[in-house]
């Protein structure tokens, strides 16, 4: 009797080591993937789905949730996201932006005054303290104001120009002609009722 337990126990001892010895196995190479486990691989995981679609949907809960974590800071490659902090992309700068953007902050103004206009609009002058242009007159054959600023061949991507009218007009717009500063007030009309306009000039290139 003594010697048939002896040998159950000698059975039972090696049942559970082969049972033990698989059950690491499962989660080795080459092995199914253990739920719930800590599962070590000495090579890389693929999960292929072959029709189309997600190859992998991971579900939280509760759903605010991170789904998933990583112990590297590296950069993976293709893996996109929809928003920053909530944000979408229009909300951001574009990168080509991002050095004038700089430049436009940590730069004065190289030009900043006002232009009298006089009652009808077509005899401008620069007003006393203004600085950066040095010329200032109406082309009436195309209706605008012509700046002249000095020691700058104005051409208007290389500037943000600012330009603040005290007249009736539409809001002024500026852009650039042979290497002047045009001030435009709507198709056909000087700077209406007097007064004039501001203009502070960035560059930026």
């Amino acid at each position: 009797m003594l010697r048939i337990k002896t040998l159950l126990t000698v059975i039972g001892a090696a049942t559970i080591l082969v049972l033990a010895g698989n059950t690491v196995a499962l989660a080795a190479t080459g092995h199914s993937f253990i739920l719930g486990k800590t599962n070590k691989a000495n090579t890389v995981s693929t999960l292929k789905r072959t029709t189309n679609g997600p190859a992998l949907n991971l579900v939280t809960k509760p759903s605010n949730t991170a789904p998933f974590s990583v112990n590297s800071n590296g950069k993976v490659a293709n893996l996109n996201a929809d928003s920053l902090d909530g944000q979408d992309s229009s909300a951001f700068a574009p990168s080509s932006l991002s050095g004038q953007v700089g430049s436009i902050a940590s730069n004065t103004p190289i030009a900043r005054g006002f232009i009298n206009t006089g009652a009808g609009g077509t005899a401008p002058t620069i007003a006393t303290g203004s600085t950066g242009v040095s010329a200032v007159s109406w082309d009436a054959g195309n209706t605008r104001y012509e700046l002249t600023v000095t020691g700058q061949s104005y051409f208007f991507n290389d500037f943000v120009t600012i330009i603040t009218g005290t007249c009736a007009n539409l809001p002024p717009t500026s852009s650039s002609v042979s290497g002047h500063l045009l001030a435009i007030f709507g198709a056909g009309a000087p700077c209406a009722g007097g007064g004039g306009f501001a203009y502070v000039i960035y560059k930026i290139h």
